[in-house]
């Protein structure tokens, strides 16, 4: 191993680790972006190894982000031997097939295709991967199965990059058996677990999902028509019309005892029929949607999920993740979860169900405040009752920021609607100069648009990829962004939704749980602190943090923001 300068932040949280290893195995760290935070999970990976554990698994919310582990494997010399492991529609080089791979699961196309068995040796994958910084030289072969080929490589390796999604699902379950198996774990307690950008974890809830959708149920409804499936056309039809009402806009609260019930028992049969590849492609779609119909029917009864409306049909919402937490994390006696934006202590254990020792880097040695210099507009609010009033001021100040700043400019808005009313009233050449974030937004269609100067405001929404994960710096590694405009404070919108989470979580927490700070104020000072990370990516960067809502005044000693430079500004 290469000689490391750590830096005396990190010497800390490797002390803190090491001194309570004998009261707790699980660690929560909260430290900034640019506080080193790769490095510093990889030598607490070899810390831990030299103790207890023989292998980590690293969870990140996108493959992208593999990518800081193998450079910095690599940078320091550390002689891990690293994998990572994506979805089989990303691995797949079937055009048609991986467009619905991951619906096709319980056909499993994959037992007929004639790469399944056809696998690069562990050592050579991690040859590539040290070589490469990279998976692409894998799953970019056409000779090989790159899913089947990263899954056995990384039973053997040290450490292996996963996503969210196989963090928890039962996937995660399966990777534990195959070591077992494979005798290069005795149990679950010598393969640790980190979580990186684990603020994230509150995300989770999305994974699951489930929706009945008017145009799927239509195809199912034609092949029982059809008799091309042996089901009731009278229940299908009764579902079918039942959800064509119910659709709406908004996420509105269906009660469960409303949805018709339906026998999925000739579905279940249909779904697991032998198929080959070449009837898999030509009814993908109808599997597609039987499959919905059946995933959502399984999770109908769970106390867990609660229905509500949407524009295409009805859904099933999980109401807040830690059940899956429990059954998921809990499966990892030994654990790490960072973030620069972690939530507090009570938080992670009211919400998420987790005890260990809180390591607050960022409260310890206030790293980078003074990067940040902070100022209130007070004269303008976000507040639903007040927002239309509120709009036209809005504007007015947008335009005289954007106009009086000749910087790189990250505007964030509480939601895509206040964003497009807002932006409605802005001047055309401050729009010329703006991008709008959209679902089809390529980040790096925005770093080449503002690193070349034809753009200057980047509009978007508290929560969106442009506020989670985006690092628009120059060669020498500072931040592009100068100013950050926090349009609003980015509480979460009073809903249906919310309305039955908040009863869920007093029916598991108790009366006396303070739902506004769980399920509003916390969220709204995270996705704040997100947002003003964009700015200050490490000790070269300084911005100024424009607050447009006086309700931000209750929240800025959590910022970690400069405080003596913090003014009122009316």
């Amino acid at each position: 191993m290469t000689s490391i300068q750590l830096r005396p932040h990190q010497e800390y949280v490797l002390k803190e680790i090491e001194k309570k290893l004998d009261e707790s195995t699980t660690f929560f760290i909260n430290m900034p972006t640019g506080g080193g935070k790769t490095l510093l999970s990889l030598l607490i990976y070899d810390l831990l190894r030299e103790k207890m554990v023989k292998q980590v698994l690293v969870a990140v919310r996108t493959k992208n982000e593999f990518t800081p582990y193998f450079r910095d494997n690599k940078k320091f010399n550390l002689g891990l031997k690293c994998c990572g492991l994506i979805g089989k529609s990303e691995a797949c080089g079937d055009i048609i097939l991986k467009t619905v791979i991951e619906e096709l699961e319980g056909v499993n196309p994959c037992k007929q295709c004639p790469l399944r068995n056809r696998l690069l040796i562990p050592d050579d994958v991690f040859k590539v991967v040290y070589e490469n910084i990279s998976l692409m030289p894998i799953i970019n072969r056409t000779d090989i199965c790159p899913y089947y080929t990263l899954r056995h490589a990384s039973i053997y390796a040290d450490l292996t990059c996963i996503t969210y999604p196989y963090l928890f699902t039962s996937r995660i379950g399966h990777l534990v058996e195959q070591r077992i198996d494979e005798g290069v774990i005795s149990h679950s307690a010598e393969l640790m677990i980190i979580v990186d950008e684990a603020h994230n974890i509150d995300n989770i809830a999305e994974l699951y999902e489930r929706k009945l959708n008017v145009n799927w149920l239509k195809k199912v409804e034609e092949a029982v028509e059809k008799l091309e499936i042996d089901a009731s056309l009278t229940e299908i039809r009764s579902l079918r019309l039942f959800v064509e009402r119910m659709k709406n806009k908004e996420f509105k609260y269906v009660s469960k005892t409303e949805i018709p019930r339906i026998n999925l028992e000739p579905y279940e049969k249909w779904l697991i029929m032998p198929r080959t590849i070449d009837e898999i492609k030509k009814m993908k779609g109808l599997i597609k949607a039987v499959n919905s119909l059946v995933k959502f029917y399984e999770y109908l009864d769970n106390d867990e999920f609660e229905c509500f409306t949407y524009e295409h049909g009805i859904c099933l919402k999980l109401l807040f993740p830690r059940f899956l937490i429990e059954n998921y994390l809990g499966v990892f006696p030994v654990k790490v979860l960072m973030s620069g934006t972690l939530p507090p202590s009570d938080y992670i254990q009211q919400l998420w169900g987790l005890n260990g020792e809180y390591i607050d880097v960022t409260k310890e040695f206030k790293l980078y405040n003074e990067n940040k210099e902070a100022y209130i507009i007070s004269t303008v609010t976000s507040k639903y009752q007040y927002r239309d009033k509120n709009i036209p001021k809005y504007a007015q100040l947008l335009t005289k920021l954007c106009r009086e700043l000749d910087t790189v400019k990250l505007i964030v808005f509480p939601s895509y609607q206040f964003m497009k009313t807002i932006l409605n009233l802005i001047p055309s050449d401050i729009m010329a100069k703006s991008i709008i974030e959209e679902s089809f937004t390529k980040i790096e269609q925005v770093y080449e648009e503002v690193k070349n100067g034809l753009k200057k405001n980047i509009c978007c929404v508290a929560g969106g990829k442009l506020t989670e994960g985006i690092e628009l710096v120059d060669e020498n590694g500072k931040s592009l962004i100068k100013d950050v405009i926090m349009v609003g404070v980015p509480y979460p919108e009073v809903s249906d939704y919310m309305k039955k989470k908040a009863e869920k979580m007093k029916s598991v927490l108790g009366e006396n749980v303070d739902l506004f700070r769980l399920m509003y104020h916390i969220p709204a000072v995270l996705l704040t602190k997100q947002a003003i990370g964009r700015a200050v990516r490490s000790e070269k960067d300084y911005a100024r943090i424009w607050l447009l809502d006086y309700r931000f005044k209750y929240m800025v000693d959590e910022l970690d923001v400069n405080l003596s430079v913090l003014r009122l500004v009316k």
